[in-house]
């Protein structure tokens, strides 16, 4: 899936933002694959800058494109 969705680069953002406050920087989506079985949810693989913090890098969450929230990525559902 094209990594430059506008939908859930938004939906992304904007979550991080809300969480983040004015600690957040910028995020950059790496990779983004639908959920098994799931219509409106994608695993998201992104990268994280925050103030007066060491980079995330390839952190992974769930972001549901239906209910526009950010749900906690769990391997072991898969």
């Amino acid at each position: 899936m094209d990594t430059k969705d506008p939908t859930i680069n938004r939906i992304l953002e904007t979550q991080l933002r809300e969480i983040y406050k004015e600690r957040y920087i910028k995020s950059e989506i790496q990779t983004i694959m639908q959920y098994p079985f799931k219509e409106n949810q994608y695993i998201v693989t992104y990268n994280l800058d925050l103030k007066d913090s060491y980079p995330i890098v390839r952190a992974k969450i769930v972001v549901d494109t239906k209910t526009e929230e950010l749900k906690l990525y769990d391997p072991g559902l898969l």
